[in-house]
């Protein structure tokens, strides 16, 4: 098994605009709704049920050089406004944690496990999953404050 977590404050110095916990938790539905927009590996999505906080959809991913794609099944299951799990039947599973730090401020949490990696690939270090997962989330946290400025959220 592999697995790491990052937390990232959600409104460092001179981030603007500064989302609010409202803003962040409909960034993450929608991030669950579109997950292609926000994942370069996912081609494509397809909702087979949305129950508002479960949701099932069919995704196909595409391997790291684009030669070869899969179609996977994910589960998503959201506890407002402050969890969201998603479960893949390849063995992934990611849980997203809204919270607060000591001082109050905004935090979000990313943990990703798999339980074996797929054949032929070479298991990263802690390090290179740790910058990897943190780069994702500080796109994903940029793209909601793109969207709020939009007014999206």
């Amino acid at each position: 098994m592999s697995s790491t977590a990052v937390t990232r404050p959600v409104n460092p110095p001179g981030a603007e605009p500064a989302l609010t916990e409202k803003q962040l938790w409909k960034g993450l539905e929608y991030r669950a709704r579109n997950p292609a927009l926000f994942l370069p590996n996912i081609a494509a999505s397809k909702m087979i049920t949305d129950g508002g906080n479960k949701i099932v959809q069919e995704l196909t991913v595409e391997n790291e050089d684009r030669t070869a794609t899969e179609v996977l099944m994910e589960t998503i299951h959201a506890h407002p406004s402050t969890i969201m799990y998603n479960e893949v039947n390849n063995g992934l599973r990611v849980v997203t944690i809204v919270s607060r730090g000591a001082a109050g401020e905004l935090l979000l949490t990313f943990s990703v496990a798999i339980r074996e990696l797929p054949a032929g690939k070479p298991k990263a270090t802690p390090e290179e999953e740790y910058a990897r997962l943190g780069k994702v989330m500080e796109k994903t946290i940029a793209m909601f404050r793109e969207m709020a400025t939009a007014g999206k959220l």
